[in-house]
């Protein structure tokens, strides 16, 4: 005979939730068949409570409420589910099933793309009305001639050039059950699907904008870090220091180098410094000849609390990082004002668009959501940042 090994308490607790959610079904006229979560037996048993929450069902949709909310926070954090039933979904499915959406999805999208979006923070989108187009952009000024009395200058006049766009749909497509729709508990996890396609979206602007390498993969975008050819603006290490470490140890001879680079008019135009943590970090520590520290970390309250060199920095966490395995002759920051050198080209409207059907998924019982928009991003002026680099 084999033994069973006796259930902990946190088993017991998780199989309580289960019948609870199972039997709250069963009252709202779910079938357990389509369920397809636990044993026949259990949900047999779980009918026996439906009198009891037919009478309580108000204190019960708390319950379920805060539960299903700390699962979505839980998955959030990177948890791992580790409960009783092996033969139930995996719990992050569970927790996808029981999403519903809110009115106000697209405002809160909004809203957390400009808080996580590193890349979008500084380069605020340019509204367009069509797929494709182009800025004009000033490349020149006027000459000033010294003629003689009574005679007239040399005609002149400025230059223009031009942005190109061509706009590129970035879209993130997700389901959900419908058995949840119209439940009242699954509203609090509303804010879970508007952060999971937010952090999607804003991560593929960061990725692209700094780190794109002009592959479809990276909807052909070349990003600030890997920008090259005429009119770049670089500072690269001397030879020999080839690795982040490098040159950070010699941070007065570089960090000078590229402060005196950028033009005058991008030092007053915003200039930051664009880097991962770790880089920062490995900064903090590092002084100046006169006794001052290279980095310092304002209050934490502040929208920018990191400094270097009097500078702000920017944080993107998909820079290349101190630990990185290629190191040689690489970006490992850059300095300069994002937003003169780079434009973010947005079809307006619809802005960031949501789409809902319940007809793309109809068989398999779920709605189909859908986030998506139209944008382009692309370089305008390379002398507005100076990227720091290692030696070959």
């Amino acid at each position: 005979m084999t033994a069973t090994a006796a259930r902990t308490p946190q088993q017991e607790q998780t199989q309580q939730w289960f019948d609870d959610v199972a039997a709250l079904l069963q009252k709202l006229g779910g079938s357990f068949s389509e369920l397809k979560k636990g044993t026949q037996r259990d949900l047999v048993a779980a009918t026996d409570d439906i009198a009891k929450l037919r009478n309580d069902f108000a204190s019960a949709e708390t319950r379920y409420r805060e539960r299903f909310t700390a699962l979505a926070e839980y998955y959030q954090r990177g948890g791992a589910y580790k409960g009783p039933f092996r033969e139930m979904a995996q719990a992050a499915d569970f927790c996808r099933a029981v999403i519903a959406v809110p009115e106000i999805l697209v405002n809160e999208i909004l809203r957390n793309v400009e808080t996580y979006g590193a890349f979008e923070r500084n380069v605020p989108a340019t509204p367009v009305t069509s797929q494709s187009g182009s800025m004009v952009k000033r490349t020149g000024g006027l000459t000033v001639y010294h003629p003689d009395i009574a005679q007239a200058p040399d005609e002149s006049g400025p230059t223009l050039g031009r942005v190109m766009f061509n706009l590129t749909r970035y879209a993130t497509l997700t389901y959900v059950d419908q058995w949840m729709l119209d439940m009242a508990l699954a509203a609090a996890l509303g804010d879970f699907v508007a952060q999971e396609i937010a952090l999607a979206l804003a991560y593929a602007g960061d990725l692209y904008g700094f780190m794109g390498d002009g592959s479809a993969t990276h909807a052909r975008v070349t990003g600030a870090f890997k920008q090259s050819g005429t009119g770049q603006l670089t500072v690269t290490a001397e030879s020999g220091d080839d690795t982040f470490a490098e040159v950070i140890a010699k941070h007065v001879t570089y960090l000078a180098l590229a402060l005196g680079a950028l033009p005058q008019w991008g030092h007053v135009s915003g200039a930051k410094f664009y880097m991962h943590l770790s880089i920062f970090a490995g900064y903090l520590g590092q002084r100046l000849t006169t006794g001052a520290p290279v980095a310092d970390i304002l209050s934490a309250d502040r929208p920018s609390p990191f400094v270097l060199m009097g500078y702000p920095v920017e944080i993107t966490q998909v820079a290349p990082t101190l630990s990185a395995q290629t190191q040689a002759d690489t970006t490992m920051l850059i300095f300069g004002a994002l937003q003169r050198g780079w434009r973010l080209f947005r079809l307006q409207p619809p802005g960031i668009r949501i789409r809902v059907s319940n007809d793309y998924k109809f068989a398999e019982g779920l709605q189909a959501i859908a986030g998506d928009a139209l944008q382009d991003i692309q370089e305008c002026d390379k002398s507005a940042y100076v990227q720091l680099k290692t030696h070959s």
